[in-house]
């Protein structure tokens, strides 16, 4: 039961590249049980950490879009030049 968030993240990314039109987590005792107040918001956390800080769901397809390979540029080239500019001051 302990390793269910883990288990239900991979299925929700996996639910996500595979274009599902409807998502549910379920939380981690809900197998033994009714789901209670804390599995269950850490089971909407994982929708919320999936939509806002991985922005997968912003493409139709995450794998064929270029947005995800473009986001992933804009920061790294970012980060890179905060670097160089710490550097030189």
């Amino acid at each position: 039961m302990d390793f269910n968030d883990i288990r239900t993240t991979l299925q929700a990314l996996i639910a996500i590249y595979d274009n599902c039109n409807s998502l549910h987590t379920n939380a981690y005792d809900e197998a033994i049980t009714t789901p209670t107040e804390e599995p269950v918001r850490r089971a909407m956390a994982i929708q919320l950490i999936i939509n806002r800080e991985w922005v997968v769901a912003k493409n139709e397809s995450p794998n064929q879009g270029a947005f995800v390979i473009d986001e992933l540029t804009d920061l790294v080239e970012e980060a890179v030049m905060k670097e160089f500019e710490a550097i030189a001051s």
